[in-house]
Parts: C-alpha cells; structure tokens; sequence
C-alpha cells in the first residue's frame, strides 16, 4: 500500500467513524425527543448505514456515489433548518448539514481516499483469482 493510499485509508476511516457516530447520536435524540416508539425504524436505518459504509470501506464505486448522494441530500437538509424558528435547531441542523456536506466533499474530492478505494477493489479482484 502506497502512501496515498494510507492517508486514503484514513480518510475513509475518519468519513465512516464520523457517519456512524452522527446516526448513533442523530438516533439517541430521537429516541429523546420523540419516545422510543421510532427506535425499531432508526435501528434499521442503523443498520443500512453501517451496511452502506462497509460496502464503501470495500472499494464499491457504487457505495461511494451512493453515500455522496446521501451526505449531499442530509447536508442539504440541515442546512434548511436555517429556515426553522428554533434557534438550537438551527444551529444543529447546519452544523451537522456541514459535517455531511464536508464528508460528501471528502469522498469526491479527495485524490488518497480514492487510490485507497481503488486498492480495496484490485486487491479483492485479485484475491478472486
């Protein structure tokens, strides 16, 4: 492994680490906020996304075009709470709309994290042969 690709490594790392722990706090305000009635729904979304950031871990251009869609639509989103009158609401919502959009920039952007994901992909087609 190149040394680009073990900043890349890192940086997909970081991207991952940095998704799951959002949804797991995104998930524990819900519960909070709104009961645990919505918990059965959030745990799947859990688990789509832990199941979407392996998929990306493993090289998939597929997962990585998938997840940028994803970062973009959720950053997106949390920067529309702009638009709420709720002043703490706001604040969240922009800050975790700008940690989506920045992982989104990351992914797209960033020249080790996709030698390191092209590495995942030849080195599992070659461990097929």
């Amino acid at each position: 492994m190149t040394p680009e690709e073990k900043h890349g490594r890192k940086v997909v790392l970081v991207i991952i680490a940095g998704a799951l722990i959002l949804s797991a706090v995104i998930i524990g305000a819900y519960v909070v906020i709104l009961g645990p009635q919505r918990l059965p729904v959030q745990a799947v979304r859990f688990l789509l996304t832990v199941g979407l950031m392996w998929w990306l871990y493993r090289g998939s251009p597929i997962a990585k075009w998938l997840t940028v869609v994803c970062f973009g639509l959720g950053g997106l989103a949390g920067l529309t709470s702009l638009l709420v009158d709720h002043r703490l609401a706001a604040t969240v919502g922009v800050k975790l709309g700008t940690l989506y959009l920045s992982f989104a920039w990351s992914l797209v952007t960033s020249a080790d994290a996709n030698a390191f994901l092209q590495y995942q992909r030849t080195a599992r087609d070659i461990s097929r042969q």
